[in-house]
């Protein structure tokens, strides 16, 4: 019994320094055994939420974190991205993710892949509603894959350009790199322009 509790007590040093989250081979380096483990999900001290994957029993469930962890090349994009950056005024039904072309992945979600230069461009960190950071596209990449492949309705677009347009952290130069990158250059630069004239 002493050993299972300094493992637990172990256990939630670890759980703060690693956002919560906590994989299976933290747990057994912690000197925890598969059978201390189920017991410590059955006594609802730690909770399994992907394979190899446990959290916290007091956090909440971070899907995206969680996608994060098990697919660490996930970059979250499109609608998932503006959500991300509270560039949409609704939540997104599933998660859009890019991968890098040629990588093989196994999710229920919309992928998009694209080759490594433009996997590569506008990659930051954002945070999550459950406060976690996540790797996500930046603004001005999501807006102009936005525009590229066509994938929002007009009035999400609009909601989209207006709030964009009202941050304080817009890169109206960066996204006109991006544009040109793209090959969307004058469609981009006609909406700035409209845009900065009001």
């Amino acid at each position: 019994m002493k050993k299972i509790n300094k493992a637990y007590s172990d256990l939630l040093k670890a759980l703060e320094k690693c956002d919560g989250y906590v994989e299976t081979k933290k747990l057994l380096d912690l000197g925890l055994n598969m059978a201390e483990i189920t017991k410590l999900c059955s006594t609802n001290k730690l909770t399994k939420v992907a394979h190899g994957l446990y959290k916290a029993a007091n956090n909440n469930l971070d899907q995206l974190f969680i996608l994060q962890k098990r697919y660490p090349k996930v970059v979250f994009s499109y609608e998932t991205s503006l959500f991300l950056h509270g560039l949409i005024n609704y939540v997104p039904r599933g998660f859009d993710v890019t991968v890098p072309r040629g990588k093989k992945v196994n999710l229920k979600v919309k992928i998009h892949y694209q080759v490594i230069n433009k996997y590569n461009l506008g990659l930051t960190r954002v945070i999550t509603p459950e406060g976690n950071y996540v790797n996500c596209y930046n603004a001005e990449k999501t807006i102009c894959d936005v525009y590229k492949h066509h994938t929002l309705d007009v009035e999400s677009q609009n909601y989209m350009l207006d709030r964009y347009f009202a941050s304080k952290n817009k890169d109206i130069d960066r996204l006109l790199e991006y544009a040109k990158t793209y090959k969307i250059y004058d469609v981009i630069n006609a909406i700035v322009e409209r845009e900065m004239g009001r």
